[in-house]
């Protein structure tokens, strides 16, 4: 680790958010098979989460909010903003049943506002990964005003909700179902912080098993709908084994500091929010010349590559010119 003026810097920790962020952008779209991105999805979010607990610093309530809207919600606004724009150019204006009609501008306003990181029946979400911003906002003020001798009763209350709220079928706005399942990945992160060492490769193997099991045995899961699969149990064995095998790979990577990894790591916010939109595009311009993710996996690795190796200058760009976009303040 390498210690700056205000924070201390994780080299593997950059090497965790960028082959997290990878499989993200893996597993959007079509560009594996339905079996790789059901793998993913059991584990590629809880390991933000716990990556973001490891990193995460208790302050006073006021100056955590405030510090946390700045590096969250801010990027959340800007970033849906931009996707709302694109679709009012690029679709409703160019639409004629759209003209006149108030309701598609309602259903994707309102489901900014209202933090809704998916279609409803009524709502259409304008950038669904961008969910993750406004749940990580909140459990990091839930976590933030509590005593850390009661982390463990926060992660059992979570638990227990998010058993409820699936028996009873309980939605709620602002990604409240995605806190519930997200708080014990996050203080388990925290706690990993005075406790983690470097992960055995025979432990990685053992937590890869476990993986492959829970995945097998739970089906898809899903963070950003609710969905914890067929058991709660297995959701969070597959999350949780998956994470430690990334962390198992990140520190056998740490010896290696590349300016690439950790621009990446530190532009994953402008990549979760406008990923979606990089695969459709470089996805249609491969088609141009016959290639297609949906025949071959291989292209879709190519895919992700080339779509991380495009926000490498806007990640540059951004935290000079719209470092919002990033979670960083304006420097003024």
């Amino acid at each position: 680790m390498v210690k700056g003026e205000t924070k201390v810097h994780y080299n593997w920790v950059d090497w965790g958010k960028a082959i997290g962020i990878w499989l993200v952008i893996l597993g959007h779209g079509n560009l594996v098979d339905a079996e790789c991105r059901q793998l993913i999805y059991s584990f590629h979010m809880p390991l933000f989460f716990v990556l973001s607990g490891y990193l995460f610093k208790e302050l006073p309530a006021k100056e955590r909010i405030k510090k946390d809207f700045h590096a969250l919600i801010v990027p959340y606004l800007c970033i849906n903003g931009v996707c709302f724009l694109l679709w009012f150019v690029g679709g409703y204006l160019m639409k004629p049943e759209y003209h006149w009609n108030m309701e598609p501008l309602v259903q994707r306003l309102g489901a900014i506002l209202l933090g809704i990181g998916y279609h409803t029946d009524f709502w259409i979400a304008v950038c669904t990964p961008s969910w993750f911003l406004i749940a990580l906002f909140i459990v990091r003020c839930i976590t933030n005003t509590t005593l850390p001798v009661y982390h463990i009763a926060l992660c059992i209350s979570a638990l227990c909700t998010g058993y409820l709220f699936s028996c009873f079928e309980v939605h709620f706005y602002f990604t409240l179902n995605s806190v519930v399942m997200a708080l014990p990945f996050f203080v388990a992160g925290i706690w990993m912080k005075k406790q983690l060492s470097p992960i055995p490769w025979l432990w990685a193997v053992v937590c890869l098993g476990i993986l492959l099991l829970a995945n097998h045995y739970n089906g898809r899961v899903d963070m950003a709908t609710f969905n914890y699969g067929r058991n709660m149990f297995l959701y969070y064995a597959g999350g949780f084994a998956g994470t430690f095998f990334i962390f198992a790979i990140a520190q056998l990577l740490n010896c290696y500091s590349n300016k690439l990894i950790r621009v990446i790591s530190d532009g994953t916010i402008l990549i979760i929010g406008f990923n979606l939109l990089a695969i459709e595009v470089v996805s249609k311009l491969l088609g141009i010349f016959g290639f297609s993710s949906e025949e071959n996996g291989v292209v879709g690795v190519a895919i992700s590559v080339i779509i991380i190796l495009l926000f490498y200058p806007g990640i540059l760009l951004s935290g000079k010119y719209f470092p919002c976009l990033i979670g960083k303040q304006n420097r003024f």
